[in-house]
């Protein structure tokens, strides 16, 4: 019988063993492919680790190019969007476009320019706003019941008030206006009239472009309103006059609020358009218009007042910024030469505002007025009286601040300590008045 020796084959028998383990020959034959490996193996591989890292590194690269693509696309879009919101801001004579963005996201105005959205940068305010505005505390409000305004037609009841004298007369003659506001719509009349007393004039003016009497005439204790004569006439029209006592002015806070609106346009679109002062009782009646179109009626307030009064849609677009150059078709006797001469006659928009019982677009034209209802054509990009001086010396070097001049600021303004100084004064445009109204 033959006898094993163990100690002499007890370790071939462990590494034949380990051998045939499945797990231990896998780890062996990865040990002898790895040993196989060139040195044209390993740089073919650093190789393509590089071209694999450089691939990433482009990636990265075109990502970032991509955002800042998009947030340059983003920034002129911001900027397009801001420029066509002043667009309609001096449009609408600088007031607060917050309703505006409301009524057209609901289809109730048309804006085809306007943003969409009304952003935090758009509530910054303009210089001409800041230079041009008051602002002043809020007053209780006092205003009728849904069910009151309901059973109220337009025009029955009605706030009055009249803004204070003008220094500058206009070349209408016209020192004053009246407001005369709709208690169920919110719609404004503005009216220019010469001395206070004449408001019995403005009554039947207004009485004549509504076609009917009131019911109720709220207004304060002014003597012009609260004469004998013009209450008695009140009483055989049947009219119930409703005076406000002293101190309780915010009870035609309606009347009030909207002669301050209306004089802020009115200011804003002088100075923006800086066409002469002496027009504006045009610019007034035209701020009324736009008014209507851009603030919410009393009576619904997903309306606005030119939708509640004419069941029409408001398009903001057909309207042009005041001081804008324009042109009307002229007849052709109107031409001293058919040949040479050229068919339209150009001028600088006023306004839409009534004149000798007319209601039209007011032109200025040359040193002269006209109305134009049709055949108008407008550039609301060109606006001619921004780089001549303005009337109001007082403006002027707020027109040198809002860069409207290309001169230098003005000589008189910097040499004010200096009285050796010889500098010229310009000449404001339209001197003494010289400005006369056409008819045709």
């Amino acid at each position: 019988m033959h006898v094993i020796d163990l100690s002499k084959t007890g370790k071939k028998t462990k590494e034949h063993a380990l051998i045939f383990n499945p797990l231990v020959s896998k780890i062996l034959l990865k040990r002898s492919l790895l040993k196989k490996y060139t040195c044209a193996d390993r740089n073919q591989r650093k190789l393509l680790q590089a071209v694999s890292r450089r691939i990433k590194k482009e990636k990265q690269q075109l990502l970032e190019e991509k955002r800042c693509l998009i947030e340059e696309k983003k920034l002129l879009r911001d900027q397009a969007n801001k420029s066509q919101y002043n667009a309609y801001h001096r449009k609408c004579g600088h007031a607060n476009l917050k309703a505006l963005f409301k009524f057209k996201r609901h289809g109730k105005v048309i804006a085809s320019r306007l943003p969409s959205k009304f952003l935090r940068d758009y509530r910054k305010d303009c210089p001409l706003c800041i230079a041009m505005k008051k602002r002043r505390s809020s007053l209780p409000k006092e205003s009728l019941s849904a069910h009151v305004l309901n059973t109220l037609v337009p025009w029955e009841e009605i706030f009055s008030d009249s803004s204070g004298k003008f220094s500058l007369r206009s070349k209408q003659g016209n020192n004053y206006f009246t407001v005369i506001v709709c208690a169920k719509t919110g719609d404004k009349i503005a009216i220019p009239h010469v001395k206070r007393k004449h408001f019995p004039l403005v009554y039947f003016e207004f009485t004549k472009r509504i076609g009917r009497y009131l019911k109720v005439l709220y207004s304060d204790l002014a003597s012009e309103i609260t004469s004998a004569s013009f209450e008695r006439y009140l009483l055989v029209k049947g009219v119930n006059h409703v005076n406000v006592p002293r101190g309780r002015h915010h009870s035609i806070g309606v009347a009030e609020k909207a002669i301050q609106d209306l004089s802020n346009m009115m200011r804003c679109m002088l100075a923006d358009s800086n066409i002469p002062n002496l027009c504006w009782d045009f610019v007034v009646e035209h701020a009324t218009l736009v008014n209507s179109m851009i603030s919410r009626a009393i009576c619904d307030k997903t309306k606005t007042i030119f939708e509640a009064v004419w069941n029409v849609i408001p398009n903001i677009d057909l309207v042009p910024p005041v001081g804008c150059f324009c042109a009307r078709l002229m007849d052709n006797s109107a031409r001293a030469d058919w040949k040479l001469d050229p068919k339209d006659q150009s001028g600088v928009f006023l306004g839409f505002a009534h004149r000798r019982n007319k209601y039209g677009a007011q032109i200025l034209v040359d040193k002269s007025v006209i109305t134009a209802k049709h055949q108008i054509a407008y550039d609301i990009e060109l606006f001619p009286f921004q780089q001549r001086d303005n009337s109001n010396d007082r403006l002027q070097f707020l027109q040198w601040l809002l860069k409207r001049k290309t001169a230098t600021i003005s000589n008189v303004a910097l040499d004010n300590d200096n009285p050796n100084s010889k500098t010229s004064i310009v000449t404001p445009y339209l001197p003494n008045n010289s400005m006369s109204i056409d008819d045709s």
